[in-house]
């Protein structure tokens, strides 16, 4: 998150925004003094004495010692006065200097040690329901990006005919990550077939049938003898960190052995009880969940509609809901455990500039603007 805010920073900088990148500049030291016990010690590249000498540079670039001007802003019908000091665009205020203070990692450091076991130990199936055609740039995408940290990485489709197919198998596995690439639909012929016109970027013209195929990747799955320790659906519009998410599993001490339903926690769907993942971004289920999930979903009926009051194979887009009956059904139910100790979401579910209107009201009111909008910059 530091990382980002400081890309962030430089980012307004370069395009002229002053105010903005002062916004997030102070937003990054935020994150800085939450983390920098755990930052000390560790081989993070922007080292803390770095981000913070710079920010003194920055101060000064950004709010030089002069006489400030003033800028006359509307609101509605009314205007009124922002002022703010001169900004120097072309000042140079970052420097990368030698590193300082402790950088080797002290003995018997547990941090280190929980890296080094996630690494080696844990194991993650990346699974990817896409539609294909239609989501052709945003999975190759994923494979040249974060595919290749996945010890298995499988795209799930539900091709309209065999040579689309062929096609989708042919770029996909091309690549380095050693990408696989599943067709549902020669297992289960009766489910509906990919049309990009069903995606919410086309206008959502047809029937989709992402419901069907969350389930049936799993109940695919399931049907492997053996399978790594933790199984990731992933959405084509998300990111996602395989080596943070080991190391998430090692620090909660959570066996695959054991029936586990990680993600963000929802409670505002259809469904208050049982509790279900968010979908859009990343759902993980451990070995075991996996194999009690597939064997409830192959016994499921089919439906030309959805209830979402049973576990069912039907069309639609709402697999969160889904998915949360058909485990519930075998007794499993989301882990509660996912926030750090700062309230924190380790699975999140919206973008980082819609973190206002996820967050308490006393944090940031009703909302809070996103700072790359702000068109003045100068001080309100």
């Amino acid at each position: 998150m530091l990382h980002y805010m400081m890309g962030c920073a430089l980012q307004m900088w370069v395009q002229g925004h002053f105010r903005q990148s002062a916004l997030y500049y102070e937003h990054g030291l935020g994150f800085l003094a939450l983390t920098k016990g755990t930052l000390d010690g560790s081989d993070w590249p922007l080292w803390t004495g770095q981000v913070l000498q710079n920010w003194k540079t920055f101060l000064a670039a950004a709010f030089p010692a002069s006489a400030i001007i003033a800028q006359k802003r509307g609101s509605g019908e009314s205007t009124f006065l922002s002022v703010g000091p001169p900004v120097q665009a072309n000042s140079n205020w970052w420097t990368t200097g030698p590193r300082q203070g402790s950088y080797c990692p002290p003995p018997g450091d547990h941090l280190e040690g929980l890296k080094d076991q996630a690494s080696g130990e844990v194991s993650v199936l990346c699974a990817i329901p896409v539609v294909w055609p239609g989501e052709e740039t945003a999975a190759e995408a994923i494979v040249e990006t974060y595919g290749s940290q996945c010890d298995r990485l499988i795209f799930f489709l539900a091709s309209p005919d065999a040579t689309t197919g062929a096609q989708a198998r042919r770029v996909l596995s091309g690549h380095s990550s050693g990408a696989e690439v599943v067709d549902l639909a020669l297992y289960w012929p009766d489910m509906l077939r990919d049309r990009a016109d069903v995606l919410a970027a086309h206008g959502r013209q047809g029937i989709s049938g992402a419901n069907q195929k969350d389930l049936l990747l799993f109940a695919y799955l399931a049907r492997e003898e053996t399978l790594p320790d933790w199984v990731c659906r992933v959405e084509t519009d998300s990111y996602f960190s395989p080596a943070n998410f080991r190391r998430f599993v090692q620090g909660r001490q959570l066996h695959p052995e054991e029936p586990f339903y990680l993600g963000s926690l929802a409670y505002w769907h259809l469904h208050f009880e049982p509790r279900v993942v968010f979908n859009e971004q990343v759902q993980c289920l451990s070995r075991v969940a996996v194999k009690r999930l597939g064997s409830t979903v192959s016994k499921a009926p089919w439906a030309a509609e959805a209830s979402y009051a049973r576990c069912e194979v039907v069309p639609g887009h709402r697999g969160d809901i889904m998915l949360g009956l058909c485990l519930a059904e075998v007794g499993i139910g989301p882990f509660p455990d996912v926030a750090d100790r700062w309230g924190r979401e380790y699975f999140l579910n919206y973008r980082m500039e819609d973190m206002a209107l996820h967050a308490p009201y006393h944090a940031y009111g009703d909302t809070m603007p996103d700072p790359r909008r702000i068109d003045s910059n100068l001080a309100a």
